[in-house]
């Protein structure tokens, strides 16, 4: 084993165990030896340089993926309004007449919903001190619309 001498950089000195500079070099290996350990170190590091590089890219490549999907997700969440009526709050109005009628039909089912719920639920009339007859062979012009007057279409 040889050690740098701390007054003389240049110069190495043989450590105790080789009692010449000869023997020290036979314990070396020969000069392919050499070639074939530097080679085998060279394939190492280019081996982990290629690794680490490999590593990085396919980070990257997944980050990127992810920025997309979240990218691709936020968009879809933005065409999901689009399809809605265009209403707006400050007015409370509907832009487009074909709107404002689908709005009403719908408004009006609602309130057709809401009266039948109500008819087949509640069977007794408080007030009178009743019951009421379930009788639902009704058609819609015997419930009484709860839609505002002005919602209608054409009034």
């Amino acid at each position: 084993m040889m050690r740098l001498d701390s007054h003389n950089v240049k110069g190495r000195v043989p450590s105790g165990s080789a009692a010449s500079p000869v023997e020290d070099a036979s314990k070396q290996g020969t000069p392919d030896e050499d070639k074939q350990r530097k080679m085998s170190r060279i394939a190492f590091k280019r081996e982990y340089y290629t690794r680490r590089d490999r590593e990085r890219w396919d980070k990257m490549a997944s980050e990127r993926q992810k920025e997309l999907d979240i990218s691709r997700r936020k968009a879809e969440r933005q065409n999901a309004l689009v399809d809605r009526p265009q209403y707006n709050p400050v007015t409370l109005s509907i832009h487009g007449p074909g709107l404002e009628e689908e709005d009403a039909k719908a408004l009006e089912r609602i309130s057709l919903r809401a009266a039948t719920l109500y008819l087949r639920n509640n069977t007794y009339d408080p007030i009178r001190g009743v019951d009421v007859p379930r009788d639902l062979s009704y058609s819609n012009d015997k419930v009484k619309s709860v839609v505002p007057s002005s919602f209608h279409v054409g009034k």
